[in-house]
């Protein structure tokens, strides 16, 4: 039992408590039609009691479903930013690697303007 219920137990007596002495004080007999009152008063106050507790209760598992709906959403985003990362690199590294291509394809034609009695600038001919 939480303390909240057993606090709420507890003020509740206290009321009944209150009430008795107040029948007792006006000399009201303790059968028939007052302990009816008295019996009624306290399944309310039972069921209300009940009731917060179950209130609390719901509260409770309403708050740990967001919480792991927040963890859930936390994993899916960043699942996302790793794949868009990946996706990134891969562009890059694809983007770096045609532009090699390239400038070896531009070397190439270059090299095929010059003529085989060309010297290289270290000094070695082509051979074709």
């Amino acid at each position: 039992m939480s303390a909240e219920t057993t606090r709420a137990y507890g003020t509740k007596r206290r009321a009944m408590a209150t009430q008795r002495a107040a029948y007792g004080k006006t000399g009201a007999a303790t059968s028939g039609t007052p302990m009816a009152v008295m019996l009624e008063q306290a399944t309310e106050m039972e069921m209300d009691i009940q009731n917060q507790r179950r209130n609390r209760l719901l509260q409770a598992q309403n708050l740990r479903q967001q919480g792991k709906t927040a963890v859930y959403e936390g994993e899916m985003q960043a699942q996302q930013a790793i794949a868009e990362g990946k996706a990134a690199a891969r562009s890059s590294m694809m983007s770096g690697l045609m532009g090699a291509v390239g400038g070896f394809g531009a070397g190439m034609t270059a090299l095929g303007k010059v003529s085989p009695n060309t010297k290289l600038s270290f000094g070695q001919k082509l051979l074709y």
